[in-house]
């Protein structure tokens, strides 16, 4: 998905992969290699619906194994 930034307003996204981090909870879970669209001037991550799902799966699943720290590479 190639689109103008809505962050800095300069940048056009381009296929990449990011890291994910998220605090929920009172756990810190970050996801490694997530594949996203990527601002080329802020660096900006857009996710895909199935992305997102997938990321909201593993997140909860981080915190029903009460993890306190969880680093996932994909």
């Amino acid at each position: 998905m190639i689109m103008e930034c809505v962050i800095c307003k300069t940048g056009t996204t381009k296929e990449g992969k990011t890291t994910y981090s998220i605090v929920k909870d009172g756990r810190i879970i970050i996801v490694k290699d997530v594949d996203a669209a990527v601002c080329d001037n802020c660096g900006e991550a857009y996710f895909s619906i199935e992305t997102s799902k997938w990321l909201s799966q593993k997140v909860n699943e981080a915190i029903e194994n009460s993890n306190k720290v969880e680093v996932m590479s994909i």
